[in-house]
């Protein structure tokens, strides 16, 4: 008896073994290696895409309504101008996000157009799924690099696109931007009022639920006796003055910056989770 059981037992481990070799083998050079001409993402590559993918869906759309006060009482209230790297800064901040700007001048006329800037919301990086089984994670690889490649060639005509957006539309700000503060009325109400004309435009053209902000560089005294405008688009309102006035927007309750930059610091934290 002691012998047919051994016997038994020595034929289970050959099958074993063999199973090992017909088996094993394949398995672990096909998680391990890749034929010649074929790309296998490391552990980096996928950790890379996953990331992207995910922050990015966690971007909105972003709309920024943004006067620049030419009035002159801008001097008392110690009120910088804006310039060109001002609005460049909150276009970085849409090319992430996708948005759009629109720039006027508190004081010109109220028929004149605000400028405006769209930026598409930017194509998105295809995400690394990862499988347990190895052969399963071998054809995902290779789909991944396909949708990998379509990427890169939307990426770069969305990129193209949007760099010509952006020069156009700085051709026009420009001038806009080098106008002297001049104007002996501050008309805060007509450039809220259009701002919220702006902001208030139906949304369908965007993916999600679009972030808005109605930003001005300005005293807030308003002194053309317009009837003031309640803010009914949800937009956050930032008032930038290094006079601590609230001038007659007290009752709007803005968000009030000494400076330029903290208010371009504080967007960017707000809708980049980072400062950029």
């Amino acid at each position: 008896m002691r012998d047919s059981n051994n016997k038994l037992r020595a034929k289970s481990v050959a099958a074993l073994i063999t199973s090992s070799i017909l088996f094993g083998v394949p398995l672990l050079s096909t998680g391990c290696g890749s034929s010649p001409g074929t790309f296998m993402p490391d552990q980096s590559t996928r950790a890379e895409s996953v990331e992207a993918s995910r922050s990015q869906s966690y971007l909105a759309p972003g709309l920024y309504s943004v006067f620049d006060d030419k009035s002159r009482s801008v001097k008392s209230a110690r009120i910088a101008p804006l310039h060109e790297q001002d609005l460049l800064a909150l276009i970085n901040v849409l090319r992430q996000t996708g948005g759009e700007l629109s720039f006027g001048l508190i004081g010109e006329s109220s028929d004149r157009p605000l400028l405006r800037l769209r930026i598409p919301v930017p194509p998105t990086r295809p995400a690394m799924r990862e499988a347990q089984n190895p052969f399963e994670r071998a054809e995902q690889d290779s789909a991944f690099q396909e949708e990998l490649k379509k990427y890169e060639t939307k990426h770069q005509r969305w990129e193209a696109e949007v760099n010509q957006r952006i020069n156009a539309f700085m051709e026009a700000v420009r001038p806009r931007l080098q106008e002297p503060a001049k104007d002996k009325v501050t008309d805060v109400f007509s450039a809220l009022a259009r701002a919220e004309l702006f902001l208030n435009e139906p949304g369908v053209v965007w993916p999600a639920e679009t972030h808005r902000y109605i930003i001005l560089n300005s005293d807030g005294i308003d002194t053309a006796k317009l009837k003031p405008v309640e803010i009914k688009s949800g937009a956050r309102l930032l008032l930038i003055n290094g006079s601590s006035s609230m001038g007659t927007l007290a009752s709007l309750h803005p968000l009030r910056f000494e400076s330029k930059q903290a208010a371009l610091d504080f967007i960017a934290a707000t809708e980049l989770g980072r400062n950029e």
